[in-house]
């Protein structure tokens, strides 16, 4: 009765001639055409030479002989099929229409990953924790047992999903398989919990849920995809949970979906099936994602988020445990490393998760979820009716906290006012992004060798060592106070400096005289040093803006990618003054988030004694007395997060967390030494104000130099010199501002000169 009601047992061999070689009719417009080419694929495409029933081998025994506190559920019909057959759920015309009505918006919304509406006012979200993507990326397998709930859906245009998910090939690739369970009328036509997958191939180009289309190839007897999952969670109540695997198979190359404590093969995607992405898996995701109307979110896992009470985790929370990888083929699974793991939440105001890390119950475990529902508007209204100042300075992406409970003010430095805020209530933690970030006081891992010895480099030239004479009180850390009128510039201040680009017909010019290493698809860097030469050229022209700095470059082009950068600048917009100051900058592409200094959540301060944004004290004259400041940008091996160090002690200032980098590759992939001049004419000067030249007199104490530039090309490992092969010169505009007199000595280590006077240069008639 029970195949009658909602399966029919095939025969196997017609099973496979349908499934082989398929192609999905994705761009056929009407069903009746899908239907048809569906047909004349079964009758028409020969089968497969040889049947794969069993894997080749299966991997390894993973010690995940955890205290039994949740039953796993056991799926699948009793008697199962005849032998030689396979159950394979009844496809009614509706389901088929309603699937296609699906896969067009949600492939297209999968593929660009982000929070982008489906088709208005639909909204997809998801709560997630992933593996870094890295060039070094290899996976064979994931496993991991999934709390099985029922979250209550209210219309069939929602769903609410608990999945595994394993990204193949580079990350503009979208090939992907999906496994987990979902609640999701839309498809089903009705609000069971089911066992559910989905796959892809660059989601436009090819993609499916279960068994709706040609592609997977079902060899177990009991087990159809989609079927419904018979044993559900209670709220404080009994926990089940369901234990997925999907890894490949060493010898045929099928990746197989295994179900169950016992790994029983439920059967596998053929190798030819996923194109030429699948010699291993670059990417592994354990989460939720729910989609619905945005006037009422539908909720995730249990309905309830995790809280840090004694009835916020097990029984309340969804989660997801025992969550293993496997890193060789034909190898063992093994826990995921928590310095290898990062987290995703898109809305965090309504679904969230909690990374609980590695336990020796349970293995690597996450809890996750929320209620959906009005949380987002009810969130909205409240901001709007409590929060409308913070609200504007949001909106122009320069939130700075500016409550002062428990701010205790210091002594004006050089006109400034300092606040020395508690170290865990500075403004970047309390960003949804950084929820429940611990701060590190320090770098876990050892400094890379030659950022600490400076032996090697001599110089008569005074290094400066900035900071407030007395510090702040222990655990407290110095932030600039901002004002009303510091933040209004600000937003236009960016986007004349970074979306308009020099041309001989227009009054406005972003201009840089640099080297940077050459892009290559090797490069990896995890740090740049340098010491900056420090001046104070005087400004001419409407908003200008002129620095010397280090940047890092994440992505393959220098304009489109994520930036961190720190050096001196002279910047009237945001710093309302003349002077010379400690100058940091970080971008997640140009367009869509940026910041300078603490002007918005993002850097974590950790010195008592430098403040982002404070004047430099000293500065070098023309032919005069010189001065310099070391700094230093590297990637913490053990956390992840990339420090920013000052002095010639490499004293920590602070960090970037890693969570801040999300989407990009693991190290950098340029790093730039020089200097910039933005501005209308007649345009700022560079540097000192003089360019170099090989006379006597216009190199050292006219030009402004950086020496000791540094990168570090290993993680962990140790700070060596740039030299002549690895850097490219970049000038946009030499008849104002040249990069010169590069060069290795003794005495300096690696060294260039940049600079230029600005004015009216490069504009004739003028």
């Amino acid at each position: 009765m029970e195949a009658k009601k909602i399966t029919y047992c095939y025969s196997l061999l017609l099973l496979l001639l349908a499934i082989v070689n398929g192609h999905g009719a994705w761009g056929i417009s009407t069903e009746e055409e899908i239907e048809l080419e569906s047909e004349l694929r079964i009758l028409g495409i020969p089968g497969l030479k040889s049947i794969t029933m069993r894997p080749s081998s299966f991997p390894e025994p993973s010690t995940d002989d955890f205290p039994i506190m949740s039953d796993s559920v056991e799926v699948g019909f009793r008697k199962g099929c005849p032998l030689g057959t396979v159950p394979i759920r009844r496809i009614p015309k509706e389901d088929k229409r309603r699937a296609k009505a699906f896969l067009k918006t949600y492939s297209e919304q999968l593929a660009k990953d982000s929070v982008q509406p489906l088709e208005a006012p639909g909204v997809y979200y998801n709560a997630e924790v992933h593996t870094q993507r890295k060039r070094t990326s290899k996976f064979y397998g994931a496993e991991a047992y999934l709390n099985v709930y029922n979250p209550k859906l209210t219309t069939k245009q929602q769903f609410s999903r608990i999945m595994m998910k394993l990204r193949y090939g580079p990350e503009n690739s979208s090939t992907s398989i999906e496994v987990g369970w979902a609640v999701f009328p839309g498809l089903y036509n009705d609000t069971f919990t089911r066992l559910h997958t989905f796959w892809s191939v660059d989601y436009h180009r090819r993609s499916c849920f279960d068994a709706m289309c040609l592609g997977f190839v079902q060899v177990s007897p009991r087990i159809p995809l989609g079927m419904k999952i018979s044993h559900i969670s209670t709220y404080l109540g009994t926990q089940y949970d369901l234990k997925l695997t999907v890894y490949k198979d060493p010898k045929s190359g099928h990746w197989w979906l295994l179900y169950g404590r016992n790994s029983e093969p439920v059967g596998y995607w053929p190798e030819d099936l996923l194109g030429d992405y699948t010699s291993h898996i670059t990417e592994g995701k354990w989460g939720g994602d729910v989609y619905g109307l945005f006037a009422r979110l539908p909720p995730m896992g249990s309905g309830h988020k995790f809280e840090e009470s004694r009835r916020g985790g097990y029984r309340t929370a969804c989660y997801i445990r025992g969550i293993k990888v496997q890193e060789r083929l034909g190898g063992k699974f093994l826990d995921v490393d928590e310095v290898d793991i990062e987290k995703r939440e898109e809305l965090p105001v309504c679904y969230t998760v909690e990374d609980q890390g590695m336990s020796s119950s349970w293995g690597y475990t996450i809890y996750l979820g929320g209620s959906g529902g009005l949380c987002y508007w009810l969130y909205t209204v409240t901001v709007c009716f409590f929060f409308w100042p913070l609200l504007m300075a949001m909106e122009l992406g320069l939130y700075q906290e500016e409550k002062t409970l428990g701010w205790k003010p210091n002594s004006e430095h050089d006109g400034d006012i300092y606040d020395c805020v508690d170290i865990n209530k500075q403004p970047t933690l309390g960003h949804s992004l950084f929820k429940n970030h611990k701060v590190q006081m320090k770098p876990t891992g050892s400094f890379p060798k030659s950022a600490m010895d400076d032996s090697s480099i001599t110089s008569d030239d005074q290094t400066v060592e900035i900071g407030l004479g007395e510090g702040c009180p222990l655990g407290t850390v110095p932030i600039q106070r901002t004002r009303k009128e510091d933040l209004k510039g600000a937003k236009e201040a960016f986007f004349k400096s970074y979306s308009e680009q020099p041309d001989a017909k227009i009054r406005f010019g972003y201009f840089r005289a640099e080297e940077q290493t050459t892009l290559k698809p090797s490069s990896k860097y995890y740090g740049a040093q340098a010491y900056l030469n420090v001046y104070n050229p005087a400004m001419i022209g409407p908003d200008p803006q002129s620095n010397v700095i280090i940047k890092l470059f994440f992505g393959p082009e220098d304009y489109c990618c994520t930036t961190l950068a720190a050096g001196w600048a002279i910047f009237p917009a945001i710093y309302k003054d003349n002077s010379t100051r400690l100058h940091t900058f970080w971008s997640t592409a140009f367009e869509q988030k940026f910041c300078y200094n603490l002007r918005c959540p993002g850097f974590v301060q950790t010195s008592q004694k430098i403040a982002l944004g404070m004047k430099i004290p000293h500065v070098s004259t023309d032919h005069g007395k010189q001065y310099d400041i070391k700094l230093t940008i590297y990637k913490d091996s053990k956390k992840g997060h990339w420090w920013l160090l000052h002095g010639r002690n490499d004293e920590p200032i602070g960090y970037w967390p890693k969570g801040l980098l999300r989407n990009v590759t693991s190290h950098a992939t340029t790093a730039v030494w020089g200097g910039t001049a933005v501005g209308e004419d007649p345009f700022p000067p560079m540097g000192s104000g003089h360019k170099f030249t090989k006379s006597p007199q216009g190199g050292y104490g006219s030009a402004c130099y950086i020496r000791g530039m540094k990168v570090v090309e290993k993680l962990g490992g140790n700070f060596t010199d740039v030299n002549d092969r690895m850097l490219t010169k970049f000038e946009n505009r030499p008849i104002c501002y040249t990069v010169g007199g590069q060069g290795f000595s003794k005495e300096w280590g690696y060294g260039i000169f940049v600079g230029g006077a600005g004015g009216l240069c490069g504009y004739s008639g003028l």
